[in-house]
């Protein structure tokens, strides 16, 4: 086993955990993917990690692009470009319509990556701390994190959010609350418009009409992702998602001494996570050929400000959560007061660490908080999201269920002795 290093922040509750993440964020305002202060949070964390009694502190280094905005905005950008040749090269318009919406949709779903190569890539790393089972190995339960935080802009204003992710009030438009689904699907519906306007010369009104309405979910997601990119202001990231990472501390200090013969636990904090959950893509690869009947991987990300929820992924198609561990959700929900029972959620854009799993068929789900009134946490990538913002009672509910999960999904391993 590791020596803790001196100076190591002892974590066990939300105030000692509200103490490392005031430190951390002390390092730098900008803690941004593939920064050295992302690496120095991973460290300050790893440190309090191993006096928490972790084996082994290793670290998986990656590759991948700093910025999701840019992403973002170089694929919808086609899009309207595509728009924009529309009355000179119909067939033009239409191969760059399909190519956005079906490139967006292997980007959004974590299945391939196209365009973001064309971006400059930065280099990270993950942080993985291991207690591994002293015994025969029966289950692996790995929590992530992670350490970098967002920038912010007008994309992330409370109100904006709001008339996001609130559909219209007509059934059957509830997909409206996902903002991308519909930049999507509006992008790959241009393609049989544009080949219309071949056979159509001149064009009527009523199409051009048509095509300027579905190019501009597509226009939106571009000016509001540039205007972050223009921005260039990073927040401090107090509850996204330090919280997160620096409850594996609280975690591994609760977990460890209970830990059965036959159990490892592994606690990683993920860089790149605001760049398109780049560590969680990483690790995975890099562990696609763990059991998925032996491990469980469990994000914990913003465990504040808000009610405690467990996602259902997918900005696009979704991602059911694994029904064992819905199981195991309900079942120690059904033990606490209603008021302290995490509720599902289904995240109408972007997506957490866990998705990277999902789709390598790792069982997988997320645990975070979200301000219901708004459609995610308060201060969400705000710069008012600081340790002064987080409630120190909600941290330590949130850490409680996930403490709680974790000995249920052990309980629930397979061959487990009574």
């Amino acid at each position: 086993m590791k020596n803790p290093t001196p100076g190591a922040a002892f974590v066990v509750d939300a105030t000692s955990a509200i103490g490392l993440i005031r430190r951390i964020i002390a390092l730098g305002s900008r803690r941004i993917a593939g920064s050295e202060t992302e690496q120095r949070a991973q460290q300050m964390v790893a440190d309090s990690l191993v006096a928490a009694g972790v084996a082994s502190i290793d670290y998986l280094q990656f590759s991948f692009t700093g910025s999701i905005h840019a992403v973002i905005t170089l694929h919808f950008g086609v899009a309207v470009f595509g728009t924009l040749l529309l009355p000179y090269y119909p067939v033009v318009s239409a191969l760059l319509h399909g190519f956005a919406a079906f490139t967006w949709w292997g980007e959004s779903t974590k299945r391939f990556q196209t365009l973001r190569y064309l971006l400059p890539r930065i280099h990270s790393q993950t942080l993985i701390a291991t207690s591994p089972a002293r015994g025969v190995f029966r289950r692996r339960l790995v929590f992530v994190g992670h350490a970098d935080a967002a920038y912010t802009g007008l994309l992330f204003h409370p109100t904006v959010i709001r008339l996001a992710t609130t559909p219209p009030p007509i059934p059957g438009f509830r997909f409206m609350r996902k903002s991308m689904l519909v930049a999507t699907v509006a992008t790959a519906l241009l393609v049989p418009v544009d080949m219309t306007f071949l056979l159509l010369n001149p064009a009527h009104p009523w199409l051009w009409m048509v095509a300027v309405i579905l190019t501009i979910p597509a226009l939106l997601s571009v000016l509001l992702n540039l205007e972050v990119l223009i921005r260039n202001r990073p927040v401090p990231g107090a509850n996204d998602n330090l919280s997160g990472s620096v409850a594996n501390i609280v975690l591994a200090h609760r977990l460890i001494r209970d830990q059965p013969d036959d159990v490892e636990l592994q606690f990683v904090v993920t860089g790149c996570e605001e760049a398109g959950t780049g560590g969680a893509w990483a690790l995975a690869e890099a562990r696609k050929l763990w059991n998925t009947q032996d491990t469980v991987v469990i994000g914990i990300d913003g465990l504040s400000n808000g009610t405690l929820c467990y996602f259902e992924e997918g900005e696009i198609f979704s991602f059911p959560i694994p029904p064992s561990i819905c199981a195991a959700i309900e079942h120690e929900a059904g033990q606490l007061p209603p008021e302290r029972r995490p509720v599902p959620f289904s995240i109408p854009a972007g997506a957490t660490d866990a998705l990277a799993f999902l789709v390598r068929g790792i069982p997988a789900v997320t645990l975070g908080c979200v301000d219901l009134s708004i459609g995610a946490p308060r201060h969400y990538h705000r710069v008012s999201d600081t340790p002064d913002n987080l409630d120190p009672v909600q941290y330590e509910v949130s850490m409680a269920f996930v403490e709680r999960l974790a000995r249920r999904l052990w309980c629930n391993r397979p061959n487990a002795k009574e």
